[in-house]
Formats: structure tokens, sequence, C-alpha cells
């Protein structure tokens, strides 16, 4: 085993492990408050959650590649390359994305219907489209988070993302359900934390990306 690469690996692979990580952790503060709004609420999560994995997976799947396209261009010194990756990857995610979601909206019912029992109330279908609504438009700022992350990683900058993602989705949902969802309390108060966390992170990982954009082009020299 070669010791240089192998801390490399790990200087690139935790951080984005941690970052990872930063989502089961946050959700677990909003799953217990979901579990406090009753058994419908509770059921209808349960039902949404299976169909927006499939979208989370899309949007993941193009910040990987954004990470291997601009890793291989920046070890190469093509530095433009790097940039038009990204905008590549923005573009197809986005577009890959916005498909399945229209699809899974268009048809919500019968596929929700996959993962409800027959008796389950109205109700429950209502709070399941609910949750597909909030979350589908919180990954249009998912979608940005995945990709220029994986953009940042591409340049060896590894942490920085995991650290934004750690403050600023972890933090914010930690915020949200301890002091502004006991004052709304309501499912629709609720949902409205992934928008907002994901929409700062997403803000904050862009102008990370802005303020050391010149510095792969210094690494490179």
């Amino acid at each position: 085993m070669d010791g240089e690469s192998l801390r490399e690996i790990l200087r690139l692979g935790l951080p984005a492990g941690i970052q990872g990580m930063v989502f089961s952790l946050a959700n677990i503060c909003v799953q217990s408050a979901i579990n406090s709004l009753g058994t419908d609420i509770l059921a209808a999560s349960s039902a949404a959650y299976n169909l927006e994995a499939f979208t989370y997976c899309i949007i993941n799947s193009f910040g990987q590649a954004c990470t291997t396209m601009v890793g291989q261009n920046c070890g190469a010194g093509k530095i433009g390359r790097c940039r038009k990756a990204l905008g590549i990857s923005l573009l197809s995610g986005g577009l890959s994305f916005g498909t399945v979601a229209v699809l899974i909206l268009l048809f919500s019912h019968p596929l929700l219907m996959l993962f409800m029992k027959k008796e389950d109330s109205a109700a429950v279908m209502d709070y399941s489209l609910i949750r597909l609504h909030y979350i589908f438009f919180a990954h249009i700022f998912s979608l940005f988070v995945e990709v220029l992350s994986g953009y940042l990683r591409g340049f060896g900058m590894s942490a920085v993302p995991a650290v934004c993602s750690l403050v600023f989705i972890c933090g914010t949902r930690i915020v949200w359900v301890y002091e502004v969802f006991p004052k709304l309390h309501s499912f629709a108060g609720l949902m409205t934390v992934y928008p907002v966390s994901l929409g700062i992170t997403a803000l904050v990982i862009a102008a990370a990306c802005f303020l050391f954009r010149k510095q792969p082009v210094a690494v490179r020299t």
C-alpha cells in the first residue's frame, strides 16, 4: 500500500462521506418532528419518500459525474473544460430531474398507491402530495449542491462542500425543527425546511466556487 496515495484518498473521500452522512443526521431531527404529527402524516411521508428517492439518485449521479470529468480535465491542465463540464452537468441533471419529476407528479396517484394500503384515508394521499411538491422544489437546489460539490471535489477541495453542508444543511434543519416548527406546527411548515436549508447551502457553495475559482489554475502552474 502506497502511503501517499492512501492519504490522498482519505483526504478526498472522508469529507465526501461526511457530507453524505450529514443528510441522514439532519433528517433524523426532521423525522422526529414528522412522527409528532400523527399516523396519517407518517404514512404519507413514508410513501412519498419512496418516489422522491428516485429523483435524488438522478441528481446525485450528475454530481458524481461532474467530479470525475473535472478531476480528469484538471489533471490534464484543461481548466476551461472543467467549467464546461460543470455547465453540462447542471444542464443535463436539470433536464433529467425535471423530466422524471414531471412524470411522477402526473402519475402521482397510481404511483403513491403502490406504497399505501387500500384502507388509508384520502388525507394520506393529500399529505403525500404536499411532501412531493415541497421536496421536488427543494431538489432544484439539491442539484446545485450536488453538482457544485462535485465540481469542487474534482479540484481536490473536498472539505469545503462538506463543511458547508454540515453547517448550513444540518444547522438550518435543527434550528427549524426546534425553533420554527413549534410555532407553525403543520406538515407544510415542516416541509419548508427542505427548500430553505438546501437553498441556503446552494448559495454558500456557489459563493465558495466563485471564491476559489482561480485556485485550480494556480495549483496547475
